[in-house]
């Protein structure tokens, strides 16, 4: 098995929304990553995805729990010991267009990354020009202002600028979610492409099993700001043991009319996360729901089996 490169334990975050209430948006949640796989965040918007990548690379404050790279713990470092560390660790976004500067040339935004951590001009356009090979754009784009380039192009350059520090993690949040499903193909190919070649870690954040199949090793299910189920995608896409895993999957797009089957739909909508009460978070949705017992005891995540994890009183 690879080396351990991220450790997140019990990690909580919560947002005040009167003096006495809280929305839990991450609510003890624990996992690992190993050195060079493509570790996958899925679940519904709201259910805390987001949140724990922010948390990871430190851009908000964690309530509780911790957060180790490679040994060392990062969650309690200040801007300056976080400094060394976002050269280790970087981000994709979501939205290509607002990750750039609308008014500002696609080279400067470079260039400026570049300028802070005292890069030289000579080994700054080396690296440029290294990188748009590897994403397969010309070097004209550098003059392009971001409202000249499709959502596709803007994404490349996204994922380049991400690079171009050398990280070691990328935590890539639905960094297909706004393209074109054609385009969408095109990012996840090179995104596999960039890992083998340079050894890339990476978590990937989505809302799409489709594409969290395709791409990520293992993959964690979350629910209004818990893991419900984790395991390699093999496992969790043959041997689903949690309901909400169950449905999430009944409900993926199918690839022809053939194979159209029924359907379990999930009744009701996501509940509020404020002020969460013990209990499953998923009964007051789930078919299989024990009175007394889902509704009132939360489950634990445990290991069912080598390496699958459930958080499920009744589980498959």
């Amino acid at each position: 098995m690879s080396k351990k490169i991220l450790d997140v334990k019990h990690l909580k975050k919560y947002y005040p929304v009167s003096k006495k209430s809280f929305l839990h948006a991450v609510d003890d949640v624990s996992f690992s990553i190993f050195q060079g796989e493509i570790f996958g965040i899925v679940g519904e918007s709201g259910s805390g995805k987001s949140t724990i990548g922010r948390s990871i690379l430190n851009l908000i404050a964690i309530d509780k729990g911790e957060i180790y790279w490679d040994g060392t713990r990062i969650d309690s470092l200040d801007a300056k010991g976080m400094l060394e560390f976002r050269k280790k660790m970087q981000m994709v976004f979501q939205n290509p267009l607002a990750s750039f500067n609308p008014k500002q040339y696609i080279g400067s935004a470079f260039s400026e990354l570049c300028k802070f951590y005292k890069i030289s001009r000579h080994e700054m356009n080396e690296k440029i020009i290294k990188l748009l090979e590897l994403i397969n754009l010309p070097a004209d784009v550098l003059t392009r202002m971001p409202s000249q380039l499709s959502g596709g192009q803007l994404q490349r350059l996204s994922i380049a600028r991400s690079l171009l520090l050398e990280p070691d993690f990328i935590v890539a949040d639905e960094p297909v979610s706004a393209l074109d499903v054609s385009v969408q193909a095109q990012i996840l190919n090179l995104i596999l492409d960039l890992r083998d070649k340079m050894g890339l870690t990476i978590l990937f954040i989505s809302h799409d099993l489709n594409v969290v199949e395709r791409i990520c090793d293992r993959v964690a299910v979350m629910y209004l700001g818990v893991i419900v189920e984790m395991a390699k995608k093999e496992q969790l896409f043959s041997h689903t043991m949690h309901p909400y895993t169950h449905a999430l999957i009944e409900v993926n797009p199918i690839e022809h009319p053939s194979l159209r089957k029924d359907r379990e739909i999930i009744a009701g909508d996501i509940p509020s996360a404020v002020d969460v009460g013990e209990g499953c978070r998923f009964a007051g949705r789930c078919q299989y729901c024990k009175k007394g017992l889902c509704d009132c005891v939360t489950p634990e995540l445990i290991e069912v089996e080598s390496g699958h994890w459930v958080a499920c009183h009744c589980p498959f």
